[in-house]
């Protein structure tokens, strides 16, 4: 069940829907091996949306955003 876009089944916490969940993991992967973003994505947009996943679920947030962290720092000075 979703309420405002968070899945808020049982006695858990309101969380990120693992849909959501799997494409950031998949975004932030591509941008640690040097593949473009989707059409209209920039690295503005995934970066709120790991601010985003940060607020609902500070643990997976903070692990997700060090590692495009990492790799934003990594990436040439281009892309």
């Amino acid at each position: 069940q979703k309420v405002t876009g968070l899945v808020v089944n049982g006695a858990a916490q309101p969380r990120i829907p693992r849909e959501h969940k799997r494409w950031i993991r998949a975004a932030v992967h591509n941008v640690k091996n040097g593949k473009p973003l989707k059409e209209g994505e920039t690295m503005e947009t995934l970066q709120g949306y790991l601010a985003y996943v940060y607020m609902v679920e500070p643990d997976l947030g903070m692990r997700l955003f060090e590692q495009f962290q990492a790799a934003k720092s990594a990436a040439p000075a281009g892309a």
